[in-house]
Order: C-alpha cells, then structure tokens, then sequence
C-alpha cells in the first residue's frame, strides 16, 4: 500500500490516504512509460486532492 508523501506540518486523514494508496496503485500497475516516478507521485497527490474535493474529503486532520 502506498503511503501519501510526509508533510511535517500536518497530517493527512486515513480516507485521503486510503484514496492516495488506492490511486497511486493503479498508476503504477499501468506502468506508464515516459513518465518519472516522481511525476507519478505528484500525479497521484493531484488527482487524489480533486477526488478528496469532489467527495467532500477532509485531506489534513
């Protein structure tokens, strides 16, 4: 299961990063060629904060 990216600040709540472990597997099953795992993470941080928004997701406790 991946793990969202640490924020020393703050500390994501369990469903965003059920919704970024459940995002950024599906990505990298896909195996996208051309794109950097870097980009696949920042991909995934995007894409989980839009579906975090449209689901009225808290993403930091």
């Amino acid at each position: 299961m991946a793990q969202c990216p640490i924020n020393p600040r703050r500390s994501h709540t369990e469903r965003f990063e059920k919704i970024y472990s459940a995002l950024h597997d599906e990505l990298v099953k896909r195996n996208l060629s051309g794109v950097d795992d870097d980009d696949v993470e920042e991909l995934t941080m995007a894409l989980s904060v839009l579906v975090a928004d449209a689901l009225d997701i808290d993403v930091y406790e």
